[in-house]
């Protein structure tokens, strides 16, 4: 199933097959099928839960840090609209660095500078739980997700 980011043609599709059953240009049909929206990943059918909860969830729990940015912001006196741009380009731009083989919390280690405000904020997320609110949040999603599909 596809997400919401197929109205962009940027939704990742995650499909399963059976080897036994699909041949290779079956394959490559549904892969082309699914990729008209976006990208199609075919996953092993054992991770189909946790990578559909990925998949299906991720967007809506980085919008949800997405909003409380904003909320900064407009509680500092940047207009919404104004502080969206700023909040989504600058986002884009660091996840754009992703895919080229960077991980995660070297850029974000990189991006926290001795003495700075990223440091500071980062120490704030740790200390609140943040990163475990977001695992745990997946955990979860994955435990339903797997009730959903017996």
């Amino acid at each position: 199933m596809p997400n919401m980011a197929a109205k962009i043609r940027q939704a990742v599709t995650l499909y399963t097959v059976s080897e036994a059953s699909f041949s290779d240009k079956n394959k490559d049909l549904t892969a082309w099928v699914f990729s008209q929206v976006g990208e199609a990943q075919q996953i092993p059918e054992t991770n189909f839960d946790i990578s559909a909860v990925l998949v299906g969830c991720a967007g809506s729990l980085l919008l949800l840090a997405v909003d409380g940015l904003l909320d900064a912001a407009v509680a500092e006196g940047v207009k919404r609209p104004e502080a969206t741009k700023m909040v989504v380009s600058s986002a884009i731009g660091m996840l754009g660095l992703v895919p080229a083989g960077n991980h995660p919390s070297v850029l974000r280690e990189n991006i926290a500078s001795p003495g700075g405000c990223s440091i500071r904020a980062l120490l704030e997320l740790e200390k609140l739980g943040v990163r475990s609110a977001y695992t745990t949040a997946i955990l979860t999603a994955a435990e339903k997700s797997k009730g959903l599909s017996k």
